[in-house]
């Protein structure tokens, strides 16, 4: 003779390891969504930056043009002249746009280079600020500063660009 079946309710664990999983992957994906337009810090930010000058001055010299990158508080623009080698560019043919996360500003921006620490600028001072790499690499030159959108001190990047070599370098301090 057989036992008769018991029927049980509820959930076996793996069902529930499943569950808990998928809670997990979304939450993940909800959390990244968030944070990245939130998100991002000053150093994210002067990297990206430095990466973005030096992608500028590799398309001045690959394509012989004159590129203009115009720095304002909350984005930066690459410009590429019409016209090829060193002639003076009369109009410009836009190339690409950066942004900035919310809470992190472009700062202030000088023609001057400042290798050493302990200015303070004002913040946007300098702003709008053109910067034109020459075919052969060279540059305008100047300090790019990044900040937080409030200001925190411990938050203060410049980015360097060397007017000889056209390169750029970021410091994590002003």
């Amino acid at each position: 003779m057989q036992k008769p079946r018991r029927s049980e309710s509820g959930f076996t664990l793996i069902e529930l390891m499943v569950v808990v999983a998928m809670i997990a992957v979304i939450s993940a994906i909800l959390f990244g969504v968030g944070s990245n337009r939130q998100g991002g810090n000053a150093q994210n930010v002067a990297d990206q930056t430095v990466s973005a000058l030096n992608m500028a001055r590799t398309r001045a010299v690959t394509t012989r043009r004159i590129h203009r990158v115009e720095i304002l508080a909350g984005e930066m623009r690459v410009w590429a002249s019409t016209t090829t080698g060193f002639a003076t560019p009369t109009t410009w043919a836009f190339v690409q746009r950066y942004t900035v996360p919310n809470n992190v500003k472009w700062w202030a921006a000088e023609s001057n280079i400042r290798t050493t620490t302990g200015n303070t600028p004002t913040q946007g001072a300098g702003l709008t600020y053109n910067m034109d790499y020459k075919p052969d690499g060279s540059a305008t030159g100047g300090t790019i500063y990044v900040n937080d959108s409030q200001g925190s001190a411990g938050r203060r990047y410049r980015v360097l660009v060397y007017r000889a070599t056209g390169s750029a370098y970021a410091r994590s301090t002003w």
